[in-house]
């Protein structure tokens, strides 16, 4: 079973590092995160904006057990039980290369307590979308599909 679990982290690791391997900001003429934020094209608030981009920027950067939903925790662990998951997440997480400047957060969008926004680099052309619940007044990673 740990070696499932150090597989399923190294592969997300991965996958983290294709995706944010680029270094610098938005040149691509997309929306910045505060544009997506103030026109959400939902009901989401720029604090909401902000503190998704936050959730997002903190996770990859820092991991963190809170900023993802118990759902969430478990695909990334293979298991059902969170604070044992929570202890194999954490123990397993390695801080990246990258700086939270590096990742690019963009077309935040969202109704109520459910958002998505993508998370991109000028490098790589790797896309993820993540999608967002509020839970209790936290935005927390419920998914994540690379595009």
């Amino acid at each position: 079973m740990r070696k499932l679990i150090t597989i399923a982290l190294a592969s997300l690791a991965l996958a983290s590092l294709l995706l944010i391997a680029g270094c610098g900001g938005d040149d691509d003429g997309g929306s910045s995160p505060s544009e997506a934020a103030s026109n959400p094209g939902g009901s989401l608030t720029a604090d909401d904006g902000a503190a998704i981009e936050d959730t997002l920027k903190t996770w990859l950067t820092e991991g963190g057990c809170e900023n993802m939903t118990d759902a969430f925790l478990e695909d990334q662990t293979f298991n059902d039980d969170p604070e044992e998951a929570c202890e194999a997440f954490e123990s397993l997480f390695t801080e990246p290369s990258y700086s939270a400047d590096d990742v690019i957060v963009s077309d935040i969008t969202g109704n109520g307590d459910k958002a998505s926004a993508v998370v991109s680099d000028d490098i790589s052309n790797v896309e993820t979308t993540f999608q967002l619940r509020n839970e209790d007044g936290d935005w927390k990673i419920d998914s994540a599909d690379i595009n």
